[in-house]
Parts: structure tokens; sequence; C-alpha cells
């Protein structure tokens, strides 16, 4: 199949006031067709405004929407080539699973022998079939999703919009789900486009995370992209795992046996992973400043150490659990930075 066909996102100049708020302003993106995007964000970022605008659930004040070129603005929620699946799933209480999957067949006038055996096949595709006669009442919350899923790709739509799908599920399940989301729209080869308020789930389902802030688009890229060089302060503490330096902070801890360092550029910020920060105890014959660690917290794998700086931007250590248990690093140790400067990323605010 052509990629033009597989359903390209085109939006350009995209904005939604509610009242006197101004939830989306002026928003530009392509999202390529066939791959998986995810639309990152807090709440009342815009990301749900952005999503239900292209499903037809939303009206837009300025801007288009195109899918494969073509807009859906004027068109009704029925007749874009997309589907909606809803963060409650929205599975009717009283009707069967099979009878949910098959419904929008049902208002399309397809016979019922028709639709029961695509309903089958749909149902099997995400793992449901030995479920087909029960009532979403007697489901958990992972197959409930896998019904609300198999209802909306029954429609054979060129673009799947999912609301904060994993939200009500917990951890494990999240993990697992997020799994088969992924395999299922690389199966499928349809556009994803996916809203959540979670990091590592973007970052473990995406091509393209788009990270909003405040009804815009902060950075948009290819997940390892975007986490290994964020341009702004806000993209870095949202995904989280960034240290974020000033100039002055790189001067206090240069990070190298050099006593000054001057980094690339006249950035205002710098970001620096957490993982690829290092520390080690303080001698006398170390140059640079010393700081104490203020607290550190096992996490499993390794152990997240926080050292002694102010508490709106402490500089964090992620450290292995092995290289960690063999050092002789606590609470109130003094120690010293150290970081490879290549590692520093430059960011605006």
């Amino acid at each position: 199949m052509a990629e033009e066909n597989l359903g390209r996102i085109d939006i350009s100049g995209v904005d939604k006031f509610y009242g006197d708020v101004h939830a989306v302003r002026g928003v530009n993106l392509s999202v390529p067709a066939g791959s998986y995007c995810c639309l990152l964000g807090p709440s009342g970022c815009g990301k749900s405004s952005l999503l239900r605008m292209i499903a037809g659930h939303e009206s837009i004040d300025a801007g288009d929407i195109k899918i494969d070129g073509r807009t859906i603005l004027g068109q009704p929620a029925r007749q874009r080539p997309t589907a909606m699946m809803f963060q409650s799933y929205a599975l009717f209480p009283h009707m069967t699973c099979r009878d949910n999957v098959a419904f929008s067949q049902k208002m399309r006038g397809v016979d019922k022998e028709t639709r029961y055996a695509k309903t089958q096949n749909m149902l099997d595709m995400v793992q449901m079939g030995d479920f087909a006669d029960r009532l979403p009442a007697q489901l958990s919350g992972g197959q409930r999703q896998r019904i609300a899923l198999a209802r909306a790709l029954i429609t054979e739509p060129k673009v799947l919009l999912l609301d904060e799908p994993l939200s009500a599920l917990d951890e494990n399940l999240r993990v697992l789900m997020r799994n088969e989301l992924r395999m299922m729209q690389q199966r499928l080869g349809i556009t994803f486009v996916h809203v959540t308020h979670t990091n590592t789930e973007a970052i473990a389902t995406s091509d393209v995370v788009v990270v909003m802030g405040a009804g815009v688009i902060d950075q948009a890229g290819a997940p390892h992209e975007v986490f290994n060089r964020p341009a702004s302060t806000y993209t870095a503490r949202f995904l989280g795992g960034h240290n974020v330096l000033t100039a002055r902070d790189i001067a206090t801890h240069p990070g190298s046996d050099r006593t000054t360092l001057a980094p690339e550029g006249d950035a205002p910020f710098y970001s620096l992973r957490q993982d690829l920060t290092r520390i080690e105890a303080a001698t006398g014959d170390q140059p640079g400043p010393e700081t104490v660690i203020k607290a550190i917290e096992y996490e499993g794998s390794s152990f997240k150490v926080t050292l002694a700086q102010n508490d709106t931007n402490p500089i964090i250590a992620r450290i292995n659990d092995r290289e960690f248990e063999g050092s002789d690093l606590a609470v109130g140790t003094p120690v010293r930075v150290r970081y490879d400067p290549s590692d520093l990323c430059p960011m605006s605010t």
C-alpha cells in the first residue's frame, strides 16, 4: 500500500479557544503515514484538545487539518478516516463483547452473519475470541481495553486516536498493554496518535514524540533524539532523567580535572543526563569544590543520589546498583561531580 494511503496527518496553524482560554496556539505538526505518534504533556497543555479536533469531536477556530492531503474540516466524526479509543473505553454495559465490537457494522447495515464473522476475526486478533459472550462488567481492565481497541479497529480507519488509553491500568499491565499497542500498530501499518502524560510510555511506544506545554509544541522528534537532546528546560524537566545546569553550575562543577570549562556556544542552560552524571568521594588533592550527598534512594537497578544544592534545581546522579554497593557513598559524604563535557546539551529557557 502506498504511503499516501496510510494516514499521513498534516496540522497547520491550528488554534482552539474555550472562551478566553487559548488552549491550542498555532500548532503545526506533520505525522508520517503509518507511524506511532505520542502527544506528551501535563494536564491542560492542549494535547487532548488536539486529538479531539482530529477526531471531529471539537471544532477548530483557525488553521487546517489534513489526512492524506485532504482537509477533514467540515466532515462529521463518523465520516472521517479515523477511529477514537476513549480513556473510559465507553463500552455499552448491556451488550456482549461481540455486540460492542459489531455495533458500528450494525449501524452501517451490515448483515448479522457478515458482521459477526468480521467481529470474531477482530476479537481473535486482540486475543479476546473466547470472551465474545461476556459483558464488559465481567472483564478486567486490560480485557476491556482490548474490546475497545477491537471496536475501534473494525471500522478500518487510516488513523487510530487513543486518549490516555493506559491511565486506568496498574503498572505491570500498563507495560504489557503498551507493548501490545505498539505491536498492533506495526502489524496493521496504520497511523496511531496516542495522548499521554507519562514520559516512559511515550518514549517506549512512539516513532514520533511531541512534547506539548501551554498549548504549543515545545519539541517533536524521534524519542531517542528528544530525550538525548532536549531543546528547552521545559522538555528536559518534563521528560525527567536530566540535570538542568546553568553556565555558572558548569563552572562550579567542571566535570574534569580542569577548574573551568567553557561549553560550546552561549546557551543559558545545559542538560546533562542523570545516568551520565558521576560523583566520587572528595579528597584533599582533587581540584574543584566539594558538595555533600543529601539523599539516597534505591530504585532497583540503580540508586538515585541527590546532592545538597538548592531545592529547586538539585543535581542528581543515578548510579548502577553494583557500582554503588562497591563504594563508600552515604548521606553526608563530601563528593565532587564529574562528567564528560561532550554529554552537555545546550538548551533554551
